[in-house]
């Protein structure tokens, strides 16, 4: 017997606005002894469009930020590269781009100023981007892009320029494999620098819980880095594993920025290898233990100094939840520091209270044996840190939050306050 009644279509989803906004205001307050710094920071992007049912679709952020007290240099304790620029209110656009969808056999073609995160080295660009969709074969997709390179701080892109290609494919079951090609010119002024990099990138994601990664790159026609990374993931078993190697080969310095952004500090970043094991078991939802251990060894020892140790570091922490009322966890952390100049155990603690209403609060304290600034040319050591922390969500379109972090370090101590309100409309 036939059905009166026709199949009723299934929901779909309720279309996105033609405009999101998010708006954030922040305020930072900092002292020690003798300085004290105010600013005030608003971060505005907004989203045009939806890419499901606009072909033309855009995205824009940028920053505000305003000095209160002025009255800083770049060598000041609270100095940063915005007081390089010699005014108390400082304009940044961070992205501001245009996409068209499926156009001339593209998946997208995105012109404007962008981020290019996945490749090799982050790249700011100032450019256009070319994307396929992938195929049916390999689910392959090539990329072409070029344009100038971004530098937040530099009064001229005259001369720079950035090219570049990838190709990503998934040819076998679990598995994905990109490759990419970039070249950048950095004009500095005295001299122009060219480097071109080559990546490869592979990931392979199995049945078990066992997912699988190495990358490698060559710089100029030598080796640049390598790195092998496992990672063991059961949620069922509250267990995740993950094992991680690198090692920079050669000596890098004099090149262009983003491949060296911090040569002007280092002078040269030296050849070192890098190992890190980390561990985190969940026993039934009321107790979690993590621990993992880090290595950083120099390939010469001489070469060791501010920005660039060698140190081992053994650290496990212990967090018991919902004590005495639900949604309060305390947890406690022991580690050891070994380095050639320092041999450090210390502890930490973290008390946060996630309650229903969407407040959470946070209360600890933390230890670094090295803090760096590689902006600032500034490396300070022994550090403790000691934090209250509180957010707010009062809806879902509004967000507030504040913090208060005194660190304590050997030379010198820094009181920093931070309130935060951040709107989604």
């Amino acid at each position: 017997m036939s059905s009166s009644f026709a199949a009723l279509p299934a929901d779909e989803p309720e279309p996105l606005p033609l405009v999101r906004t998010t708006l954030s205001l922040r305020y930072r307050h900092r002292r020690n002894d003798d300085e004290h710094d105010d600013d005030l920071f608003a971060v505005v992007s907004a989203d045009v469009g939806d890419a499901n049912r606009h072909s033309v679709t855009g995205y824009v952020m940028g920053r505000a930020a305003q000095d209160l007290n002025g009255g800083n240099s770049s060598r000041s304790s609270f100095g940063s590269l915005q007081d390089t620029r010699g005014g108390r209110l400082d304009l940044q656009l961070f992205e501001g781009y245009v996409d068209v969808h499926g156009s001339q056999g593209m998946q997208v073609i995105r012109v404007g100023r962008q981020w290019l995160s996945r490749t090799p080295a982050q790249v700011n660009l100032d450019g256009v981007l070319m994307e396929t969709g992938p195929d049916d074969v390999l689910g392959s997709k090539l990329g072409i892009y070029g344009g100038m390179p971004s530098h937040e701080y530099e009064s001229s892109q005259r001369g720079d320029r950035v090219m570049g290609t990838w190709l990503e494919a998934r040819p076998w079951q679990g598995g994905r494999v990109r490759v990419d090609w970039m070249s950048l010119v950095d004009d500095i002024g005295h001299e122009t620098r060219r480097n071109d990099l080559f990546g490869l990138d592979v990931n392979q994601i199995t049945r078990s819980p066992l997912q699988l990664r190495t990358r490698w790159s060559w710089l100029d026609s030598e080796t640049r880095d390598g790195e092998l990374g496992a990672t063991w993931n059961d949620p069922d078993q509250e267990l995740l594993i993950q094992a991680s190697w690198r090692e920079q080969m050669n000596t890098q310095t004099d090149l262009v920025n983003e491949f060296d952004p911090y040569s002007a500090t280092l002078q040269a970043f030296e050849p070192f290898t890098q190992k890190r094991l980390l561990m985190s078991k969940g026993f039934d939802g009321r107790f979690t233990l993590d621990g993992g251990l880090d290595t950083r060894e120099l390939d010469d020892s001489t070469d060791e100094g501010e920005f660039n140790r060698d140190f081992d570091r053994v650290h496990m922490t212990g967090t018991v939840h919902d004590v005495a009322l639900e949604g309060v966890s305390v947890g406690l952390t022991g580690e050891r520091w070994d380095s050639d100049d320092n041999e450090t155990s210390s502890w930490g603690l973290d008390v946060t209270a996630r309650l229903e209403d969407g407040l959470r609060v946070s209360v600890g304290s933390m230890f670094d044996l090295f803090k760096n600034d590689y902006l600032l040319d500034r490396e300070t050591e022994r550090v403790r840190t000691h934090y209250a922390r509180v957010r707010y969500r009062i809806d879902s379109s509004r967000t507030v939050s504040a913090g208060l972090d005194y660190e304590a370090a050997d030379l010198d101590h820094y009181t920093t306050f931070t309130a935060k309100m951040t709107w989604r409309f």
